[in-house]
C-alpha cells in the first residue's frame, strides 16, 4: 500500500515538474534558422561597417549548448577570412545572443607587422609567420577600432592569445644559445603585453635564402625536417617553444618554456 502511494507522489511530482520546464521552454523564442541567420549578419554588420555573408550553420546540441554559423566578409576571401559566429538565448536578457571571432582576422596584419619589428631589435635574419585566428570567440569589447596595445586586459576571458611561428638563419644566433633567443623574445611579447605561444625554428644557412623564397610551396613534414633545420643537441623535434601567458592565480603575465 505505502509503495502505492509512493508511486503516485513520484508520479504527481513529475507531472509538476514537467508542467514548470515545459512553460519555462515556452518562454523561448523558436527562432527559424533563417531569422537566427539575418540576427548574425545585422549583429555583424553593425558592429563591424561592412557586409558578410554566411556559408554554414549549425544548430546547439547537449555537448554544444549555441548555434554555431561560419561566415566571412563580402570584400575579404571565402576561404582564407572565415570566422565562427555563435548564438544564444539568453534567459537573463531575453535577447538572441551573439558572439564572434572576426577581431583575429581584422588585427592580424598590423599585430604581424607590430610583432616584426619588435623581433628586429632582438636578431636579424628571420621569417615570422603569425596566426590570430581561432576556432573561439573573442572578447567583444574588440573591434575595428581596437589597438595593439588594447588587446590585453587583465583578468579577461576570451582574449586575444597568437601563434607565432619563427623561422631564425642560423648564423644570425652567432655564439647565442636558441633557448636564450627563444626566452629573449617571449620576454619583449610579455613586455609588451602580448599573450602567444612562440615556436622557433633554426634554418641552416644554405638553405635560408631557398627556404624563404619558396616557403608557400614548400611541403615540410618529418621526414625531411633534417634538410632544413638545425636540431639542438639530444632534440626529438627541431623547434623551441615557449608561451606567454597570464597566470590563473597571480593575474600576471608569465613565460613558460615547453619541454619536449
Amino acid at each position: 500500500m505505502k509503495t502505492k502511494i509512493l508511486r503516485k507522489l513520484i508520479h504527481y511530482y513529475m507531472v509538476i515538474i514537467g508542467i514548470i520546464l515545459l512553460n519555462g521552454c515556452s518562454k523561448t523564442p523558436n527562432y527559424t534558422m533563417h531569422e537566427k541567420r539575418e540576427m548574425v549578419i545585422n549583429y555583424l554588420e553593425e558592429k563591424y561597417g561592412e557586409e558578410f555573408e554566411g556559408v554554414s550553420y549549425a544548430s546547439s546540441e547537449i555537448l554544444k549548448p549555441y548555434d554555431e554559423f561560419w561566415v566571412y566578409p563580402k570584400n575579404g576571401d571565402k576561404k582564407n577570412d572565415l570566422f565562427m559566429v555563435t548564438g544564444v538565448f539568453s534567459e537573463d536578457s531575453k535577447k538572441y545572443e551573439m558572439h564572434d571571432s572576426y577581431f583575429g582576422i581584422l588585427i592580424h596584419d598590423r599585430y604581424q607587422s607590430y610583432v616584426n619589428e619588435l623581433l628586429n631589435s632582438i636578431i636579424n635574419n628571420f621569417y615570422l609567420l603569425v596566426n590570430t585566428k581561432s576556432f573561439i570567440t573573442y572578447a567583444d569589447r574588440y573591434n575595428r577600432n581596437t589597438e595593439i596595445n588594447e588587446i590585453y586586459k587583465r583578468d579577461e576571458d576570451k582574449g586575444l592569445s597568437s601563434y607565432m611561428y619563427i623561422y631564425i638563419k642560423q648564423s644570425s644566433l652567432k655564439d647565442e644559445d636558441e633557448k636564450n633567443i627563444l626566452m629573449k623574445i617571449a620576454e619583449i611579447m610579455r613586455e609588451n603585453n602580448l599573450e602567444c605561444r612562440i615556436k622557433l625554428y633554426i634554418v641552416y644557412d644554405y638553405k635560408y635564402n631557398y627556404f624563404i623564397d619558396n616557403f608557400n610551396n614548400m611541403h615540410i613534414r618529418e621526414e625531411n625536417w633534417k634538410e632544413y633545420y638545425f636540431f639542438g643537441e639530444d632534440k626529438r623535434a627541431p623547434y623551441y617553444e615557449a608561451t606567454v601567458y597570464e597566470n590563473y592565480d597571480t593575474k600576471i603575465l608569465e613565460i613558460s618554456p615547453w619541454e619536449e
